[in-house]
């Protein structure tokens, strides 16, 4: 069986629409991509995936901050690059 450690953080990647539309209304370039686990949110402007990630479109079942495309995967520290 495979550890929780080795697997990695089950972690979901989506773009937040209010900073996105603030930045392109405002001309600013705030991070307007959100990177979820259970330590909490990571925002960035640019992320590069590694291994096995899935995208996922549920618009009848969005994520509790109302996300409804967004890719999912396990953040093993070493897979996903946010910059």
């Amino acid at each position: 069986m495979t550890s929780s450690k080795s697997i990695g953080l089950l972690t979901r990647v989506h773009v937040n629409q209010y900073v996105a539309r603030a930045n392109k209304k405002n001309g600013t370039d705030h991070p307007a991509i959100t990177i979820k686990s259970s330590k909490g949110n990571r925002y960035a402007n640019r992320v590069k995936f590694d291994g096995e990630w899935t995208l996922i479109s549920s618009p009848l079942k969005p994520l509790s901050c109302g996300a409804t495309l967004w890719v999912e995967g396990y953040d093993n520290g070493t897979n996903l690059h946010a910059e």
